[in-house]
């Protein structure tokens, strides 16, 4: 679990799922990424727009914290870790998300046995 924190001014609306993962399989040090991939049809390429329970949206307050889950398998024991999140729109403001990017300040994980 990660908290993602509202550090403006302002209220932002938040995707906290429908986002993809990328990760670096096999790698004590890692950093997932999070954003959002555009999905389109097969036949023509015609944007597909998903339900707006996908993103699970929620507005954070200036200074509110939002929680996110990121699950993944790794090969090796795991040392470090970093979150970036960084959803796009693809779908021209219509879920009113907000945009951009964060980078966590990596984490060492203490394993202690």
């Amino acid at each position: 679990m990660f908290r993602l924190k509202n550090i403006s001014d302002k209220q932002l609306t938040v995707a906290t799922d429908g986002l993809s993962q990328q990760t670096s399989p096999g790698e004590p040090k890692q950093n997932v990424i999070l954003n959002m991939d555009k999905m389109t049809a097969a036949n023509g390429g015609e944007l597909v727009i998903p339900s707006k329970n996908d993103f699970r949206l929620v507005d954070i307050r200036p200074g509110e914290v939002a929680l996110m889950k990121v699950e993944f398998k790794m090969a090796v024991p795991l040392e470090e870790i970093s979150i970036t999140y960084n959803p796009q729109d693809f779908y021209d403001g219509r879920f009113g998300y907000w945009t951009g990017k964060v980078v966590s300040e990596t984490a060492i994980l203490d394993r202690k046995k």
